[in-house]
């Protein structure tokens, strides 16, 4: 689904922009309207569109309540779509969760207001032109409607390579601003405000309680959110590696009576074959599972999958996985993937010494103590060492999250102007919140720019349900400290599905990674990229120093460490460039 949205911020400003747009000297062909408001104009082409009872706005996208799918606007009151308006859309993030964009006439005829779901999947990028605001999930859209070329904003570039996970507001193309999941924009009568209706902060500050990891409480919300989410379609193809996260989406896949099957990879080298794994769950399961070989035939380094996103987030290693799951898709007839994408960074995996921090504020040392036992054998460090991390963390006071920064190779002004742009509201902690806190929110945002850039997301939705709001919130809610104990990890959602899944899965330490096959990519294409660095777009723009690049090359003949991994980071980014140029 592609939709556009024009918002006067001025009488009459959106019917002039809109009918310069759709005239007859024009002839863009843009989705077809299916809303109009004063000064506001709505345009999509898909089926998913809500109209709210009493022309008191559109929700664009899918939406569920109380545990099922909205499919019309006559299931929602006229006196509830009101108070959706007046309450500035509070009251829809509190009652609808799901992945939506609503339009809404703001309060008192103040303009309209453009409201993006919480960790909802279906973008929203804006623009300001020509006294309107223009909205959509696709950028290629807001080039065609402007009728202007979208650069590329440098130091956007500079400040992904800088901290590839921050997902800072400003886009990697000038002018395209990014509307956070939870945010809404207000615009017209003269007025353009931006506000935060909702925050994962007003639930990582909650006064927690370690009742609130309760582990059937966890179950049946992940449970009942994916069975929302899996109720829009008709066959599931579901990424299973057997790791904790995936296999979670699997069991409750098949709690909720879904028709789905599975696809496993395997590579040439062990590390990166999880294949037994998924076996195991899928016997566990009675489920179909398909395995399929990795072969860098088949990936083209010069080519992005995130070409059509505003960020260069596309990874190479990945090309193949996508295809395989595209191909796989046509021969089975799937009109959906699923994944276990984000099941880290919502399980509250953090290793640092953050989370007995906050323990040791919250409940003191000797409560502290056990919290310092469990993470020692966690990370496989000394409890003597753990101690001396905290107490440092503990005297400094420090309670942001400290983020990584990785500056190898890039020009040092360059570093200087990407920090400046590594930012995001989530990321600056509240005044109350603690340092696990703040982790947990910050491994929140990372999770986002890793679940988009794939190539079978153009054809049918990529779902990640661990991302749901409910699931989201919840998690958010379990002290820092709870989600690991004796030596484990996300405790709590092990506990919450060790009735569902074999055991050796539950208690499944082993990650599989796909260093080996980015090994294989890089040595098969080493030529291709030291080629695509040393004369593109990077090292024109003086983004990256070529002679430290060209002695990186050097040094990787036998790809190893860090290093290599940077270059295969920057040949992304010269990809995703190399594609923009030609838009």
């Amino acid at each position: 689904m592609r939709y556009l949205i024009v918002i006067g911020l001025h009488a009459g400003a959106c019917d002039h922009f809109h009918e310069s747009c759709v005239g007859p000297e024009t002839g863009r062909d843009l989705p077809p309207v299916v809303s109009r408001y004063p000064d506001c104009v709505v345009r999509c082409d898909g089926t998913d569109v809500i109209a709210l009872p009493g022309d008191n706005g559109t929700i664009l996208g899918t939406a569920f309540s109380e545990g099922r799918l909205i499919r019309s606007g006559d299931e929602i009151s006229r006196g509830r779509a009101i108070v959706f308006s007046e309450s500035e859309g509070r009251a829809i993030v509190d009652r609808l969760w799901g992945h939506y964009i609503a339009i809404l006439p703001a309060p008192r005829g103040r303009g309209n207001l453009l409201l993006r779901s919480p960790m909802g999947a279906l973008g929203c990028y804006f623009v300001l032109r020509e006294s309107c605001l223009l909205a959509s999930n696709d950028p290629a859209l807001l080039q065609q409607a402007m009728a202007v070329k979208l650069e590329v904003d440098w130091v956007g570039v500079a400040a992904h390579l800088l901290v590839a996970p921050v997902r800072p507001d400003q886009t990697a193309l000038a002018g395209v601003t990014e509307l956070t999941g939870g945010d809404m924009l207000r615009a017209g009568k003269g007025e353009f405000s931006r506000h935060h209706v909702w925050s994962p902060w007003q639930f990582a500050t909650r006064d927690q309680e370690p009742s609130n990891a309760e582990s059937d409480h966890l179950r049946s919300v992940i449970s009942e959110s994916i069975q929302c989410q899996a109720s829009r379609f008709d066959n599931i193809l579901l990424t299973l590696s057997g790791g904790l996260d995936s296999s979670i989406v699997a069991a409750s896949l098949k709690a909720a009576k879904s028709n789905f099957s599975a696809v496993t990879f395997t590579t040439t080298d062990a590390s990166g074959d999880e294949h037994f794994y998924a076996e195991q769950v899928c016997t566990h399961l009675e489920t179909r599972l398909y395995k399929r070989h990795r072969n860098v035939d088949g990936v083209d380094v010069s080519k992005s999958h995130a070409s059509h996103l505003p960020r260069p987030l596309a990874r190479s290693f990945s090309q193949e996985s996508s295809r395989i799951m595209s191909t796989l898709a046509r021969e089975l007839g799937v009109d959906a993937f699923f994944g276990g994408g984000a099941g880290d960074n919502v399980f509250g995996y953090q290793t640092s010494v953050a989370p007995l921090v906050d323990r040791v504020r919250r409940e003191g040392l000797r409560a502290g103590a056990q919290t310092a036992s469990d993470l020692a054998a966690m990370t496989q460090v000394s409890v003597p060492a753990i101690w001396r991390k905290a107490v440092a963390r503990l005297i400094g006071r420090r309670n942001s999250f400290r983020l990584p920064f990785n500056a190898a190779l890039l020009m040092p002004d360059v570093v200087a102007d990407g920090i400046e742009r590594c930012k995001h509201d989530w990321l600056e902690p509240h005044a109350t919140a603690l340092p696990g806190q703040a982790g947990q929110v910050a491994l929140l945002h990372f999770a986002l720019n890793y679940l988009e850039g794939f190539d079978h997301e153009r054809a049918m939705p990529n779902v990640f349900p661990l991302l749901s709001q409910p699931i989201v919130e919840l998690c958010l809610s379990i002290p820092s400290w709870a989600w690991f104990g004796g030596g484990w990890n996300r405790v709590p959602a092990r506990h919450a599905f060790r009735d569902q899944l074999p055991s050796d899965i539950i208690w499944r330490q082993s990650k599989g990674m796909p260093d080996s096959f980015a090994v294989e990519i890089f040595e098969r294409y080493f030529e291709t990229m030291r080629d695509m660095l040393l004369n593109g777009h990077l090292a024109r723009e003086q983004i990256v120093v070529r002679s430290e690049v060209e002695s990186a090359f050097r040094r990787c003949r036998i790809p190893r460490g860090s290093e290599f991994w940077r270059l295969m980071a920057l040949v992304d980014v010269e990809a995703w460039l190399g594609d923009r140029m030609l838009r």
